[in-house]
């Protein structure tokens, strides 16, 4: 709860929804899935480390949400001309959501976890969602459903709970694809960093 409470507040100025979210994530697996101790203050360290690549990803997605948003509403004079053809246009449309969508479920993990530019970011987000596209495709299915989840039961204070819960279940599926692309560091003396252990 502390955490997604955290996460929220990070929210608040919305360009830097992208570093909250990696910084959730970081603190999911680490402190609750690895059980390191300094849940908090790693919460915020992540955070400031990842502001200079996560802000300008986050307007990436700010706009693509838009142009899908003018999409929308796009298709939908369009389909109301013909009467019969939206609810196909919709349901189409919904499915081909979850391509951008696993997109989005992948690049803040990722920033959580390596180094990068915000281009750098954006490319190589992009190339591990269509390479492990089964995984992507799950974390965007979590990711929709916590966000609908919210919205729907909003005043029962779901959204106490949804943001670290959907960080810590996405894990499951991403931890996997990322540790093919993490070295694996020093094991002399049985030392593996938190994320191989």
């Amino acid at each position: 709860v502390v955490l997604s409470v955290l996460f929220l507040v990070c929210c608040v100025p919305v360009v830097t929804i992208g570093p909250a979210a990696s910084a959730l994530y970081y603190s999911c697996v680490k402190y609750l899935r690895r059980g390191e101790s300094g849940a908090y203050r790693g919460f915020f360290h992540a955070f400031r480390d990842n502001l200079r690549a996560g802000i300008p990803a986050t307007l990436f997605f700010l706009l693509l949400g838009l142009a899908l948003d003018a999409l929308y509403l796009f298709l939908t004079m369009a389909a109301q001309a013909e009467g019969e053809m939206w609810p196909l246009v919709r349901v189409v449309y919904c499915v081909l959501l979850l391509l951008p969508l696993s997109y989005l479920a992948v690049t803040f993990p990722l920033l959580s976890r390596f180094t990068f530019t915000a281009g750098g970011l954006l490319s190589t987000a992009l190339r591990l969602a269509l390479r492990h596209l089964p995984a992507a495709l799950g974390a965007a299915v979590l990711l929709a459903g916590s966000m609908i989840l919210t919205l729907r039961f909003l005043y029962w204070g779901v959204i106490l709970l949804t943001p670290a819960v959907c960080a810590l279940v996405s894990s499951l599926l991403l931890e996997p694809v990322f540790r093919r692309y993490t070295p694996k560091g020093d094991d002399e003396g049985g030392y593996k960093p938190w994320y191989l252990r």
